[in-house]
C-alpha cells in the first residue's frame, strides 16, 4: 500500500513569534568546574529534600540540567538514602529512569549503598519472575488489552471489592501471584520505567517524592484519530432519533466541515448556538454508549479469555476518540477554534481517506513534590509541563577534542538510498578503521541510526546476518556499534572508552514535531506556529541560523533547518541535538583524566560543545586540508588544455 503524507489544515492563522535560533549572536554559556558544578547539584538536592521530608514540598519541582558526567544519579541516590527514612514516613518515594534495566541498575547501587532500607523495583505483569523464570502474572496475556479496555486491570483480575456483600472478591491466582505479592505493603523506595508516569503506578499508597531521571515528556504527548465515516456515522432515517441526537449530529457535521475549510471550530459551534455545557453532555453522552466489558476476578480465566475475545473493543475506541474530540473543544472554549484537532488526509491504494486527529497530553499528578534531572532539560518544556518549577542549569565544558564536519548532515537517505550512497558510506568506515588505529586499544564508540549500522555491517560482510538489535552491536572494524535513541540513556559501558564517532542523527517529520508541538501546548495563550505553514520545502524544516560555539567562547555561523516556534524548536531539539549530546556523553568526557575525542559526522550545530576543529567532509576524509586541495586543483586545471592534454611550455 502506498501512502502521501498527511495534510494538516490548522485552525489559526500563523503569529510572528521571536525566531527559535537567534540571528544575533547568542551569549556564551556560563562554564562551571567540576568541582563547583558537584557542590552546586548536591546543594540544590539536599535543599530539596529537606522541603520535602519537612512536609513542605507539596506541588513544587526542582528541575535540574546538568552536563552528563556530573554523577548525578549516584549524587541524588546518596542523598535519598541519607533522607530516606524521614521521606518514607510520609510516603512512598518512586524514582523512574527510561527502561527497566536501568531501573534494576539504579536499584542495586542503591541497595549498596543503603542495604538496610526498604526498597524494589516494580516489575510489569508480563515481565520475567526471576525465581521461576515464568511471567510475573499468569494472566499476563489478558493484562495488556484489559489495560486499554478497563483501566484497572487489578480489578479486572485479581480482586474487587463487593460493596452489597461487603467483602473482597478475589481471584483463585491471587493467592499466590508474583506480581501481587511485589507489591509494598510499607513506603518503599521504588524503582521503575517512565511508561509508569503514563499508565500510573500500581502501588496503592501516599507518594512522598517523585524523581525523574532522564527526559520523560514523550511519553505523555499522544495522539488518537477517529476516521470520517465514524464521526459521521450514516443514520436509519427509519430510526427515531432523540433531540440529543439531532443535536450532536448537527454538531459534528459542524466540527467537520471547519476543519476542512480551516475555519475555527469553536467560533462556529458558537455561532449555531452551541454553548461549553451542551459540548460537555455531548462527551458524557459518547462514553455512556461505549461498549462495556462484563468481566471480574473469580470469573474462570477461559470465560474471561472468551469475554475479551468478544468484546467490542473498535467499538469501544472509537466512542472514546469521539469524546476526546468534544472534550478538546470544551478545553479550549475560550479559543475561537482548538489547536488540539487537525484534519488528516491520507492517500492510499484505495482513495482518500480522512479522519479527526486529537494531539494530547496526558496528565500527571501536580501534587506530588517532584524532582527532574536530565543533561538536556529545556525550560519550556519544563514549564509547560510543571508550571512553576525552579530550573536549575550546571554545565561543564567537556575534556575532550571535537572535530565537525560543518558540510553535510549525513540523513539516513544521504547513506542509504540517494546517489553516492555507497561512497560516502565508504567513507565513513575509512574513518571509523582511522580512528579505530589512532586509539590504540582505547576503545571507540560508533553511534549511528539503527538502519545505516545495519547497512555498515552489510558493507563490512555481504554474508552478515542482522537479525535484532544485538546483532547490530557486533564490533564494526574494531569499533564498538550502538544507536541513538532511549536505550542510550545512562548507559555507563563506554566510560573508558577514548573515542565516540557520531554518524547523522536522529530527525522525525515535520509532521511528527508539530504533532508533539499541538500536543503539548495546544490552548496556550501563545498561539502556536507550525512548521509546516512557514517551509518553503515540503518536508523539510525552515532554514535558520545557527551557530557553532569554539573553545575561545566565540562563534562561527552555521546552516541549520529549525522549527519557527519555539516551543516547537525545543521538541526538535530533545528529538535531535539531545541524543547526539547523550550519545556522545558516554564516554563522559567531564571529568575524564586525559583529553577524550569526539567525532561528529553532522552537521547540527550542538550547544554548549566548543567545536575545535570545523572541517568539510572532504578535507576529513582524505586528510588533504581544504586550501591545499583548492590550490591544487588550480593547479591541475592550469597544466591541462580543454581537452584534458598536458599544456606544453609551461
Amino acid at each position: 500500500m502506498s501512502m502521501a503524507s498527511a495534510k494538516v489544515s490548522a485552525m489559526n492563522s500563523p503569529v510572528a513569534h521571536p525566531p527559535a535560533i537567534p540571528s544575533t549572536l547568542p551569549q556564551p554559556p556560563t562554564w562551571r568546574s567540576l568541582d563547583e558544578a558537584r557542590m552546586l547539584l548536591e546543594e540544590e538536592l539536599s535543599c530539596f529534600l529537606r522541603t520535602v521530608a519537612e512536609g513542605g514540598g507539596k506541588g513544587q519541582t526542582l528541575a535540574i540540567r546538568a552536563t552528563a558526567g556530573l554523577g548525578k544519579t549516584r549524587t541524588l541516590l546518596r542523598l535519598l538514602g541519607e533522607t530516606a527514612v524521614a521521606l518514607l514516613a510520609i510516603g512512598h518515594v518512586q524514582i523512574m529512569v527510561p527502561t527497566h534495566d536501568l531501573a534494576e541498575e539504579a536499584h542495586a547501587e542503591f541497595r549498596r549503598l543503603f542495604p538496610d532500607l526498604p526498597s524494589m523495583v516494580l516489575r510489569g505483569r508480563d515481565a520475567t519472575n526471576p525465581e521461576t523464570g515464568e511471567t510475573m502474572c499468569l494472566k499476563s496475556d489478558l493484562a495488556k488489552p484489559l489495560g486499554e479496555i478497563c483501566g484497572n486491570v487489578t480489578e479486572a483480575l485479581c480482586q474487587i471489592w463487593d460493596a452489597e456483600e461487603e467483602r473482597m472478591r478475589r481471584s483463585l491466582c491471587r493467592r499466590a501471584c508474583p506480581w501481587y505479592e511485589q507489591i509494598p505493603k510499607r513506603p518503599t523506595v521504588v524503582f521503575l520505567p517512565h511508561a509508569y508516569l503514563a499508565t500510573g503506578v500500581p502501588i496503592p499508597g501516599d507518594v512522598a517524592l517523585r524523581v525523574v531521571d532522564e527526559k520523560f515528556f514523550a511519553g505523555l504527548l499522544t495522539e488518537n484519530s477517529v476516521s470520517l465515516g465514524k464521526w459521521l456515522p450514516k443514520r436509519d432515517p427509519r430510526l427515531p432519533a432523540s433531540e440529543l441526537d439531532l443535536r450532536m449530529e448537527q454538531a459534528r457535521a459542524i466540527v467537520f466541515n471547519a476543519l476542512r475549510i480551516g475555519s475555527p471550530v469553536n467560533a462556529c459551534l458558537r455561532a449555531e448556538g452551541y454553548d461549553r455545557d451542551e459540548i460537555e453532555g455531548f462527551r458524557a453522552h459518547e462514553l455512556a454508549m461505549a461498549p462495556a466489558l462484563s468481566i471480574h476476578p473469580q470469573m474462570l480465566a477461559e470465560d474471561q479469555r472468551k469475554a475479551l475475545a468478544g468484546f467490542d473493543l473498535m467499538g469501544q475506541r472509537v466512542a472514546r476518540a469521539r469524546a476526546r474530540v468534544w472534550q478538546a473543544i470544551c478545553g479550549s472554549w475560550d479559543h475561537s477554534g482548538s489547536e488540539r484537532l487537525t484534519l488528516d488526509e491520507m492517500t492510499t491504494a484505495e482513495g482518500v481517506r480522512q479522519s479527526i486527529r486529537v494531539h494530547r497530553r496526558r496528565p500527571t499528578n501536580q501534587t506530588i513534590p517532584t524532582i527532574l534531572i536530565d543533561a538536556n532539560a529545556d525550560p519550556l518544556i519544563v514549564e509547560t509541563v510543571r508550571p512553576g518549577a525552579r530550573f536549575v542549569s550546571l554545565s561543564v565544558a567537556p575534556r575532550a577534542e571535537v572535530i565537525q564536519v560543518q558540510d553535510r548532515t549525513f540523513s539516513n537517505a544521504s547513506l542509504l538510498s540517494r546517489p553516492g550512497a555507497e561512497d560516502l558510506r565508504k567513507g565513513v568506515l575509512s574513518i571509523v578503521e582511522r580512528e579505530v588505529a589512532r586509539a590504540e586499544g582505547g576503545g571507540v564508540l560508533l553511534v549511528a541510526t539503527q538502519a545505516v549500522l545495519d547497512r555498515l555491517h552489510r558493507d563490512v560482510d555481504p554474508t552478515s546476518q542482522i537479525a535484532g538489535p544485538e546483532d547490530l552491536m557486533r564490533p564494526l572494524l574494531g569499533a564498538e556499534p550502538r544507536w541513538y535513541g532511549p536505550r542510550l540513556q545512562g548507559v555507563n559501558t563506554y566510560r573508558d572508552f577514548e573515542t565516540v564517532i557520531l554518524v547523522g542523527r536522529l530527525e522525525p517529520p515535520v509532521s511528527a514535531i508539530d504533532a508533539q508541538l499541538r500536543a503539548l501546548a495546544a490552548d496556550s495563550e501563545a498561539p502556536l506556529v507550525f512548521a509546516a505553514d512557514r517551509t518553503a520545502a515540503p518536508g523539510w524544516f525552515p532554514d535558520a541560523q545557527g551557530w557553532y560555539l569554539r573553545p575561545d567562547g566565540g562563534f562561527a555561523p552555521a546552516k541549520v533547518q529549525h522549527h519557527p516556534d519555539p516551543r516547537g524548536a525545543a521538541l526538535l531539539a530533545q528529538n535531535r541535538e539531545a541524543h547526539l549530546l547523550q550519545a556522545m556523553a558516554r564516554t563522559r568526557a567531564v571529568g575524564a583524566e586525559g583529553r577524550k575525542r569526539i567525532v561528529i559526522l553532522c552537521s547540527i550545530p550542538l550547544p554548549e560543545v566548543p567545536i575545535d576543529e570545523l572541517v568539510s567532509w572532504t578535507e576529513f576524509v582524505t586528510g588533504i586540508p581544504a586550501d591545499f586541495a583548492r590550490k591544487v586543483a588550480l593547479l591541475r586545471r592550469a597544466i591541462r588544455r580543454p581537452d584534458g592534454r598536458l599544456a606544453e611550455n609551461l
